[in-house]
């Protein structure tokens, strides 16, 4: 479960819920100090974070007292307020997310692809896009990656294209552009 800094409207990527067959529990840490980040988020996602907020935080007033703040796994360990909860506050199962994805999906007539291929689909636009390092540095790091090699050597097939356009601008840099 990712947490909201609901001031500054960026997403800390750090904690993750799984339930097991009868239990809750939290996914382990990212696997990387890369992973624990924070993002900026695009305006139209922030509207759609605070509104998704804003139910909650009336969901929360009809139950009142019952409303679980603090929830606990089955290794005794504890998170405070998760962000993305049932009606009732109880965490919601990773798989109803894929569920729900492939729904809507399929009610929109996109392609098939499962919601962790978003996260591919993300970093390949990303990087077939960026127009210098800068930019490449910055997908890496929203992507959480230990380095920006990791994420060439992992998305690198995206870049084929890039050979030929780098090469006719290098040969127009280095030769001249022919109209002399």
């Amino acid at each position: 479960m990712s947490t909201v800094d609901r001031s500054n409207h960026d997403l800390r990527r750090d904690r993750v819920v799984a339930r097991r067959v009868t239990c809750q529990t939290w996914k382990r840490r990212p696997k990387s100090k890369a992973g624990e980040r924070v993002i900026a988020l695009d305006p139209a996602t922030v509207d759609a974070l605070r509104g998704h907020l804003a139910r909650q935080a009336e969901h929360r007033l009809v139950i009142g007292t019952r409303w679980p703040s603090r929830q606990t796994d089955w290794r005794g360990q504890a998170r405070d307020d998760p962000v993305f909860t049932w009606a009732d506050g109880t965490l919601v199962h990773p798989d109803r997310y894929t569920e729900w994805f492939a729904k809507e999906r399929e009610r929109l007539g996109l392609p098939r692809i499962r919601l962790h291929d978003v996260r591919h689909t993300y970093a390949s636009v990303g990087l077939r896009n960026a127009t210098g390092w800068h930019e490449v540095k910055v997908i890496s790091q929203r992507l959480g990656h230990s380095s920006v090699g990791f994420t060439l050597d992992t998305y690198a097939h995206v870049l084929p294209s890039a050979d030929v356009e780098t090469a006719h601008t290098l040969a127009r840099h280095i030769l001249g552009d022919g109209t002399s």
